[in-house]
């Protein structure tokens, strides 16, 4: 069944291609689209589909993935070379003459094509760098060939997702796709910086494995991806400022989470009851773990605390029933009730003598008859461990 194969630009950042088999004109199948978008080629075939898939694997070749329907981020200049040269390929084999071919490449704003003239292709130049097609420069999102090899693997689905509109930057308020199982986040909307990732946003996506944030997303609120119950990983932005209260409580599948740079305490109950969760990388700014904060982590087994923590807070490492070692630097002050409570594999602990504020009791309930805190003669510590009978050793 003939058809066309159409691909056009959305013209709001981040200019991502959207391309379609359709029985549709171009132009009435271009004015359908859900922003302000310009026709960037189109051709017509007796089996669009089959072309659809052989320019998909056309695109691969240069780490561009392609899902036909919905917005991928790709060149321009890129995405026509491959359309014309898998429709050259299609057209000779098929004996058809070039020359009477409908394929067109439209600039904006340009009167339309004769389809005798010759296939106008958009020189092989990066984005930065001066336009004389009336098309804005900026592109936080598309860049030369260069940078390919830093492209998602799937597109960025705008429908699957709700916005609000605030002064100067948008709130991803909801995530409303069905069962996809990958999912990148976009850092702009309709011209805004995407700056927050509002309250539970995802909160049960049962169907979500793997999410990429894009840089320039400053916040995640409470809740956000709370009980994303197959989670397995997420990549965080540096640009990230805060993580809010129980942001990624019970995501049950979380194996693994690098905190970013600017991150500078771990908020109440974030990670509570990852129990799958066996890595955490703490940024070298990080100055306090709040309570909660990684209670029920049951497969923890290591964490790395840098020199700058404060502070930990009560339950903050409850029942993390794998964790072997702690081990914490000269200018910690404050532990917690319970903040190792349940911690049944602990075997060392290494404590400073800087801790001067103590819960009552920051090992037990429950804590093994293996372990020794490493601590100096006097410290506060070293008389906790004897009034709870707690094996203590020198600090080396």
């Amino acid at each position: 069944m003939s058809g066309y194969v159409c691909i056009a630009m959305l013209e709001d950042p981040p200019y991502n291609m959207y391309m379609a088999a359709t029985d549709k004109e171009p132009e009435d199948w271009c004015a359908g689209l859900p922003l302000p978008s310009h026709l960037l080629c189109y051709e017509k075939f007796n089996d669009p589909e089959d072309f659809v898939r052989q320019y998909a694997k056309a695109l691969l070749v240069c780490a561009i993935s392609v899902i036909e329907g919905k917005a991928f981020p790709a060149p321009p200049y890129e995405v026509i070379r491959c359309f014309m040269s898998v429709r050259d390929k299609a057209l000779q084999e098929g004996g058809v003459d070039l020359l009477r071919s409908s394929a067109k490449t439209i600039q904006p704003g340009a009167a339309k094509t004769d389809p005798k003239e010759a296939v106008q292709i958009l020189p092989n130049r990066p984005w930065g760098e001066a336009r004389q097609d009336g098309m804005e420069a900026e592109s936080p999102e598309i860049g030369s060939m260069a940078t390919a090899k830093d492209y998602p693997d799937e597109a960025i689905d705008y429908d699957i997702f709700e916005f609000t509109r605030h002064k100067g930057y948008a709130v991803l308020t909801r995530y409303i796709g069905f069962e996809d199982t990958s999912i990148i986040i976009p850092s702009r909307w309709k011209r805004l910086p995407v700056k927050i990732i509002g309250k539970f946003a995802f909160a049960k996506a049962i169907d979500v494995c793997h999410i990429k944030l894009k840089e320039g997303i400053e916040i995640i609120e409470n809740g956000a991806f709370s009980k994303c119950s197959k989670l397995e990983s997420i990549k965080l932005p540096d640009t990230l400022k805060l993580i809010g209260e129980a942001a990624f409580q019970e995501c049950s599948s979380l194996n693994e989470i690098v905190i970013p740079p600017l991150i500078d305490r771990i908020m109440e109950g974030t990670f509570w009851d990852c129990s799958s969760l066996h890595k955490v990388t703490l940024p070298e700014q990080i100055e306090e773990i709040q309570k909660w904060a990684f209670a029920g982590c049951k497969r923890l087994d290591s964490i790395e605390f840098p020199s700058s923590i404060r502070r930990i807070g009560e339950h903050a490492f409850y029942s993390c029933e794998y964790l072997k070692k702690v081990e914490f630097k000269e200018g910690l002050k404050d532990i917690g009730y319970e903040a190792f409570g349940a911690c049944i594999r602990l075997v060392e602990a290494h404590i400073p003598s800087s801790v001067t504020n103590l819960g009552t009791s920051i090992f037990t309930l429950y804590y093994p008859p293996q372990l020794t805190v490493f601590c100096k003669p006097g410290s506060t510590i070293q008389a906790y461990c004897r009034d709870d009978s707690i094996k203590c050793a020198k600090a080396g």
